[in-house]
């Protein structure tokens, strides 16, 4: 089983390649790589699976892992939760509220995220036990860890948030939200990204929840 400090050494873009695996294959859930002016109805182009080789090949293009080998990231945040479910965070509006950066007030979970999120796990739910979840299931989601950084050797801040839920706690999902404060780097990463997403949906042809009624 990871622990913090794996977890943190993998969110600080310097994990070992051991680690890396290990960290990826506990992430065996939902991810989304958000940045913070993210458009709401397309928020299925940032959830992505990772492997070791992307990860490593984002470690190099975001700068970030150079960033903390030169002791230049500043840990803003890191707490773990009870394993006994962590904290249950309503799906309602302003719920989000809680889930924001400590030191940028653009950084957080909009509402939307938690309930394309909550999409997700229904949607996964149903794959694995041909069953719907129940009201109480439905209605919340547990916040198992939260991380949070300042890249300061190319401006970013970033905010990464373990979820579970309570009728699959061995499904880790993830989501990271981030913020370059350059308005170049910004819009270029948001792009990359943006087409990284739009590549796996052809690709695999994923039919996401908040994609339908979406054809491009």
């Amino acid at each position: 089983m990871s622990s913090k400090h794996d977890y943190d050494s993998f969110h600080r873009m310097v994990a070992d390649p051991t680690t890396s695996q290990n960290i990826i294959r506990s992430l065996n859930g939902c991810i989304l790589f958000l940045p913070y002016d993210h458009r709401d109805d397309e928020i299925y182009l940032y959830d992505a699976p990772i492997n070791v080789i992307s990860y490593y090949a984002l470690v190099l293009v975001s700068l970030t892992g150079l960033s903390t080998m030169l002791g230049m990231t500043e840990t803003i945040d890191i707490q773990d939760f009870p394993k006994t479910g962590g904290i249950r965070v309503p799906i309602t509006i302003g719920s989000a509220d809680i889930l924001s950066s400590i030191s940028e007030p653009k950084v957080f979970v909009r509402d939307t995220v938690l309930e394309y999120v909550n999409n997700r796990i229904a949607q996964q739910y149903s794959n694995s036990n041909g069953e719907s979840r129940t009201s109480d299931e439905q209605s919340t989601i547990n916040l198992r860890r939260q991380f949070e950084y300042n890249f300061h050797l190319v401006g970013l801040n970033v905010i990464m948030l373990h979820f579970t839920s309570l009728d699959d706690p061995d499904v880790l999902h993830l989501v990271e939200v981030f913020r370059f404060r350059n308005p170049v780097l910004h819009g270029l990463i948001h792009q990359v990204l943006r087409a990284l997403g739009l590549t796996l949906c052809c690709v695999t042809k994923f039919n996401r929840p908040d994609q339908k009624n979406k054809d491009l």
